[in-house]
This record gives C-alpha cells, structure tokens and sequence, in this order.
C-alpha cells in the first residue's frame, strides 16, 4: 500500500501542523443528509489514522423556520438513548445566556442554523476528540448565526456531546429530520494527526 500524499519518500510528514483535509462537500442543490465516511485504506480518508476529526459546517436549512437545529449521527448508531448534549447560547443582542441540557437524545444536536426566509447561512466547527481511543467519543462545537431562535437578532452557542459507545468513529452524518440542506451549503472534514516532525 502506497503511503498517504502527506507523507514523503522518507516517511516524514510534511505538513508541520499536523492537519490533513480528508473530505470536502458543497451543494449545488437541496440535500436531505451530508455524510463523511472512513475509507479504511490508509490513505488521506481513512479516520483510523487520526487523533482527531475536526469539521467545518456553512449551511442553510431549506425551510423557512430559523430555529432548525443541526443533527449528527455518528457510525449509523441512532439509537434512542445513545447521546448526551448540553450548549450554552446566547440567542439575541440583549439577552441573557441560556443554558439549554438535552440529554439521552437519538442524536447530537448542535448549532441553530437559518432557513430560507433569510438569505443568511450559519456556520460551525466541530472537534471530535480521541477518535480511535475505546472510549465514549467527546464532541465540543461552536456555531453562529445571524437567526435563531430570535430571528434577526443573532445567535451563538458553544456546546458539547457525548456518543456513548467505545468503538471508533467511522462516520458522521450531518442532517435534518424531513428537512434538507440548501445549495451552496459546506461540508469540510480535517483529520488531525501526532505530531511527526521536528520543530
């Protein structure tokens, strides 16, 4: 097997920060789900190689309501206790913080993201933590918004999630219940390698 495009003929990374871009996806029309799979080959794709996955989201949910929230489900496992998730959001100019606990939830919710009454798009990072580890994933993320759930106002929250299984991360599924994602919506997935060079 040939080694990955980031390693050169001597075995050494050559990207100094350690990141590598696994996937990218942009719509060119409404989609219903968004999914990042390992390709298990050790190449670029494969997620057994990684410490971390880290994900960037830029999207639209295709209604009109603003108060969408965006759902992930990790390797296919919907199960109806299968995940925690706790956020704090600060839902418009002027109003207090407010801590929101969703717990042994079907999935893990994140950031409120617009609908088509806006032409606003929101946006999203996710860091999943110790991907192969054989432990209960960690998920912590950050999002913002120019709607939500006060809409016009503004809206950020950073939160964090627990999958509570112990095998490793092979998928991410991003979607919305009977709800798709607008064209022209992101999907970036970065896999984070141990550092391999010499400062």
């Amino acid at each position: 097997m040939a080694d990955p495009s980031y390693i050169d003929a001597d075995g050494v990374l050559t990207d100094g920060d350690a990141w590598v871009a696994v996937g990218s996806t942009t719509l060119g029309t409404t989609t219903s789900t968004v999914t990042f799979t390992s390709t298990d080959d050790g190449q670029v794709g494969d997620f057994s190689q990684y410490m971390d996955l880290v994900m960037l989201v830029y999207c639209q949910q295709d209604q009109a309501d603003n108060t969408c929230l965006l759902n992930l489900v990790l390797n296919g496992s919907s199960g109806a206790s299968g995940y925690n998730t706790q956020w704090l959001e600060c839902p418009a100019s002027g109003t207090a913080s407010v801590a929101t606990a969703l717990t042994r939830g079907s999935r893990l919710y994140g950031v409120y993201t617009p609908g088509t009454s806006t032409s606003s798009f929101g946006a999203s990072i996710w860091h999943f933590a110790d991907v192969n580890a054989g432990k209960y994933q960690s998920i912590v993320w950050q999002g913002a918004s120019d709607v939500g759930v006060s809409s016009g106002n503004g809206f950020c929250a950073i939160g964090g999630g627990c999958w509570m299984k112990v095998e490793a991360l092979t998928s991410i599924q991003c979607y919305r219940a009977s709800v798709g994602f607008s064209a022209g919506s992101r999907f970036d997935l970065y896999g984070v390698l141990p550092r391999m060079v010499t400062a």
